[in-house]
């Protein structure tokens, strides 16, 4: 009996949606493609609204589309005239 009560603690430490233990913990609100909740603060009592990673890297390219546009469109002007 043991190992069955060991699998359920198992199941209930890394079960996704509540922090710290999906019994006693706070649920945490569905994710979707953009973006996922983990667990955090004191004890991983709460819930933290974190982005997907791809949302992340989408936002860095983006980030510095615009500045490196900026910059170009900068020396262009500074060259015409």
């Amino acid at each position: 009996m043991p190992e069955v009560w060991d699998f359920v603690m198992i199941i209930l430490l890394w079960a996704r949606g509540a922090c710290p233990l999906l019994v006693v913990g706070q649920v945490c609100p569905q994710e979707n493609p953009l973006y996922y909740f983990k667990c955090c603060g004191d004890l991983n009592a709460s819930c933290c609204f974190r982005l997907q990673d791809w949302v992340l890297v989408l936002l860095l390219v983006l980030a510095v589309s615009i500045v490196l546009s900026i910059i170009v469109n900068i020396i262009r002007c500074l060259c015409c005239y």
